[in-house]
């Protein structure tokens, strides 16, 4: 019994690692009634790395919380999906972790399971040009966040990046949008330096 108070102890004190630590998946809300929403229950149950959910069946998406050092799957939450009858339209997630930087860009690296995140920027649309979506090569840093983004790994300081997978259907590379990025240091779980994209 001790060992188990010492445990506890141990677990609710320690500081927590950098992970995944949620995501929303969405889908065409008109494509899932209550008994879809039913059944993507029962298949999101399924899925080994899913710590809790909730579906918004109206709204039509699901919170889900990841569980800690669990690589992230992306392939069991799609398929989950699938077996419904539902396609994945977008998935957004907040992940923690180190900033590995090189000269064509930034990586983010999940200090909780070490799934590899290639950081992109949102899409600016042109007046004068045609504008691809569905690709990471029109979506470099800016020199400013990527400036913020070498600092912060130079200090050796934790990244908590909120954005959106681009064509969360594919295999890895990962290519997450950035939309928020928050930084700490390893150390601190509650004060961060707030930048918004």
């Amino acid at each position: 019994m001790k060992k188990l108070i010492i445990f506890l102890i141990l677990i609710s004190v320690a500081p927590l690692t950098g992970e995944i630590q949620t995501l929303e998946v969405s889908w065409r809300a008109e494509t899932c009634w209550e008994s879809c929403a039913r059944s993507l229950e029962k298949q999101l149950d399924r899925v080994g790395g899913i710590q809790d959910f909730s579906i918004n069946q109206p709204g039509g998406f699901a919170i889900i919380n990841w569980k800690p050092n669990v690589p992230f799957d992306l392939i069991s939450i799609s398929n989950a999906l699938r077996m419904v009858g539902l396609t994945m339209e977008q998935l957004k997630l907040s992940v923690k972790g180190k900033i590995v930087s090189n000269r064509s860009g930034a990586t983010l690296v999940s200090s909780g399971d070490g799934s590899s995140f290639v950081l992109i920027s949102p899409l600016t649309p042109s007046m004068t040009e045609q504008v691809t979506r569905f690709t990471p090569q029109n979506r470099e840093l800016s020199a400013d966040t990527r400036e913020k983004l070498v600092e912060a790994e130079a200090q050796g300081q934790l990244a908590t990046i909120d954005g959106v997978l681009l064509r969360p259907a594919r295999l890895p590379p990962y290519y997450l949008i950035i939309e928020r990025i928050r930084f700490s240091k390893p150390e601190e779980n509650s004060k961060s330096k707030n930048y918004k994209k």
